[in-house]
């Protein structure tokens, strides 16, 4: 469940009305990479990616190709 949710959010893909706003802190994903987002009206507004060690993260949000290092943490 957790994958799909973060799959359709940073994606920017949110079909579900009920689920236009909100936000989850700390899910792990591949990598042992800890992730926080929030979402209103279906786009992310804010997120952090945090590891044990900085390394770089390529990812889609709002359709946009980016390249991020996470943070230290997670």
């Amino acid at each position: 469940m957790h994958q799909l949710v973060l799959r359709r959010h940073i994606q920017g893909r949110s079909q579900n009305a009920q689920w236009a706003n909100g936000s989850v802190r700390g899910l792990k994903v591949r990598g042992n990479i800890a992730v926080d987002i929030t979402w209103e009206s279906g786009k992310v507004t804010h997120y952090k990616l945090s590891s044990p060690t900085p390394k770089p993260v390529h990812h889609r949000l709002n359709g946009e190709e980016k390249v991020v290092t996470t943070e230290p943490g997670g």
